[in-house]
């Protein structure tokens, strides 16, 4: 399978690397991250590894994946995309150290040869994450969905759960997430079932939890109000409401 094939991705100027480590910055659709990344072939990584011993380009792309440069690409931005992949496959197993690796300028390439090959020898044998409802948001979305989420108080995959209820257009209640975000929160979960029945278990125990409207379950509220109070009091109370 050819190079560009394998995962969409978006060049920028001279195929340069952005030093952030969120798959955003790389400019890689989050959808494809999400999903399990296949490693590299053979001879793309050949073809890196002498790249980065200090071997040229076209040399390198001649010498190990000269199928890449039909149509016309040439081997430096074949060299860019292998490069590409390698960041998208390292970031969808939560390895931003092992990405950064792969963005350094190409004049300072050889001083990164031994870590790179480090990296190269690691990353196929990287198990694909899974989500825990513990896990913090900033590790599953997108920044600028992150971003909104904190400002209401949401922090981890747990906290998220709660806040989308069982009916359409639950985002309205969190302003400034939006239809699209919401989509892809939707979806992440569906994808990933487990976790909802996770948090659900987690929380069956706390009866003063707010569900997903934010709202207290009427027993609770009961509870709440007539808590301290003597018992007829507390009868007479609860009667009323």
């Amino acid at each position: 399978m050819h190079f560009s094939t394998k995962l969409q991705i978006c060049e920028t100027r001279h195929t340069q690397l952005s030093r952030c480590g969120h798959p955003e910055a790389y400019n890689f659709r989050m959808s494809d991250l999400l999903s399990p990344l296949a490693f590299l072939d053979a001879a793309p990584v050949s073809a890196l590894r002498a790249w980065y011993a200090g071997v040229g380009s076209r040399e390198a792309i001649e010498r190990y994946y000269s199928q890449a440069l039909e149509g016309g690409h040439s081997a430096r931005g074949v060299i860019g995309g292998i490069r590409r992949q390698l960041v998208g496959f390292a970031l969808s197993r939560h390895r931003a150290d092992l990405a950064q690796l792969f963005q350094c300028a190409a004049g300072e390439r050889t001083r990164h040869r031994k870590a790179a090959t480090r990296a190269l020898d690691i990353l196929p044998s990287l198990p694909v994450p899974q989500p825990r409802v513990s896990d913090a948001i900033d590790a599953w979305l997108p920044p600028r969905v992150v971003l909104v989420l904190h400002r209401h108080g949401i922090r981890t995959l747990a906290d998220l759960t709660v806040r989308i209820p069982r009916r359409r257009r639950w985002w309205l209640t969190i302003p400034g997430l939006g239809m699209r975000s919401a989509r892809h929160i939707e979806a992440f979960f569906a994808a990933r079932p487990e976790l909802t029945e996770r948090a659900r278990t987690d929380r069956g125990g706390d009866t003063g939890t707010r569900n997903a409207m934010g709202r207290y379950p009427r027993a609770a509220q009961r509870r709440r109000l007539t808590r301290g109070l003597p018992r007829a009091e507390a009868d007479v109370c609860a009667r009323g409401r």
